[in-house]
């Protein structure tokens, strides 16, 4: 295995522009257009696992891969939403067996189950939006219950597991049509217990523009502005809204503790740009099987931003660094021979931050994979060949950048 260097031994201050100052307790790091790193420094990829296949045994074929974990031993959980299971995988690839199975029974999941977690003691949690519970299997694979998720608290978005094993729960309540409004549109991280009580409300964020509904039904604008956010080592959070390249670091009790900003400009969304995306959408659609009327009336509900996001996402990586995606424009989208999604616009290339907030510089994942984590000393993640094949990759950061 590759070992990677730390972070902050790589290429010193030697190329960064920025400063470092203090506003009530809070740290402001604004970068500069140069990062630390060196030509030398930037990462490099080593594929350390690839498991799938495009005909073969039928444990290596995926149809929807949603989520990828890994438990203390190194064995991966790939949670295939198209199946409605989890299948496990030693460290080396090789197939080990099930958990779950199509249904609303014990131990059944849907096709809203919407990530796979493992825990403390190799527990194994599935969020499953469709059911409204958490299942839960134990380190053996037996099913181990079960917690309501209501869908009346809201729209469950995305869910984390903290460093002392609770959850982090992305919930966002709107107003629906024909529905009374009674709750305000809301965007909250909460902090739950692993049996699903609520412990606390961690972050308020604001809520996001690109969809939104009235009487039409579903309204998507796309490159609005969305809230962003993802964990960071030392029990840290990292958040913004990808209309500004400007990242805030709060601790799990809510407090702000630092403010990443670094220059830059948006792109202007060009008429070119908006009609290549509207072909990738009508083409994804029709590819999905959705009736020619339904396809036009899906389309004249999307709109467009002027501008292009600062950028996608954001993740954890290495030694406490922050990884921020660049953005994936029409033009570069239109150069795939692949599927296009309307919520991923990300590119394979990503910012990265230390644990400090200094600006290091550029790194490339390889095309059309999509990392979902990083743990164990590597990033978990999901790569498409050139028939839009699912497989799960782990790749080793380390080396010089070709």
């Amino acid at each position: 295995m590759l070992v990677l260097v730390p972070l902050a031994a790589c290429g010193g201050d030697a190329g960064w522009t920025g400063t470092v100052r203090d506003s009530a307790g809070v740290v402001i790091v604004e970068n500069g257009e140069s990062g630390a790193w060196t030509g030398d420094d930037a990462w490099a990829f080593r594929e350390a696992v690839r498991i799938g296949t495009a005909a073969g045994e039928a444990a290596y074929q995926f149809g929807a891969v949603v989520g990828v974990d890994e438990d203390s031993d190194g064995n991966l959980y790939v949670l295939d939403q198209q199946a409605q299971e989890v299948r496990v995988f030693d460290p080396t690839g090789t197939y080990l067996t099930t958990l779950g199975r199509p249904g609303n029974g014990p131990g059944e999941l849907s096709r809203g189950a919407a990530a796979v977690m493992v825990g403390a003691g190799d527990t194994v949690y599935v969020p499953d939006l469709l059911l409204q519970r958490m299942t839960m299997y134990t380190a053996a694979g037996e099913d181990a219950g079960t917690f309501p998720i209501p869908l009346q608290q809201g729209i469950s978005m995305r869910w984390e597991l903290a460093p002392d094993n609770s959850f982090l729960q992305q919930v966002r309540t709107m107003t629906l049509p024909n529905q009374p409004d009674t709750v305000p549109d809301s965007n909250l991280i909460l902090k739950r217990a692993t049996d699903g009580t609520l412990q606390d409300t961690v972050l308020e964020l604001l809520v996001g523009e690109t969809l939104q509904f009235n009487e039409g039904g579903p309204q998507i604008r796309l490159f609005e502005s969305e809230p962003v956010w993802t964990q960071l080592s030392g029990s840290r959070l990292a958040t913004a809204i990808n209309s500004t390249y400007r990242i805030e670091v709060y601790d799990l009790a809510g407090d702000l503790r630092r403010v990443v900003t670094r220059p830059f400009t948006r792109e202007p969304v060009t008429e070119a740009d908006r009609e290549a995306f509207r072909r990738l959408l009508r083409e994804a659609w029709q590819d999905q099987g959705v009736p020619s009327q339904a396809v036009q009336q899906l389309m004249a509900n999307v709109s467009f931003a002027a501008e292009y996001p600062a950028f996608a996402q954001l993740m954890a990586g290495p030694g406490g660094s922050l990884l921020v995606q660049h953005i994936r424009t029409a033009e570069q989208a239109g150069e795939k021979a692949e599927s296009f999604d309307a919520q991923d616009v990300g590119a394979p290339t990503w910012d990265v931050f230390d644990e400090d907030g200094r600006y290091l510089g550029v790194i490339r994942f390889p095309d059309r994979y999509r990392p979902v984590r990083y743990v164990g000393g590597h990033f978990l993640g999901i790569w498409r060949d050139e028939m839009d094949v699912q497989y799960v990759m782990v790749l080793e950061p380390g080396g010089v950048a070709g």
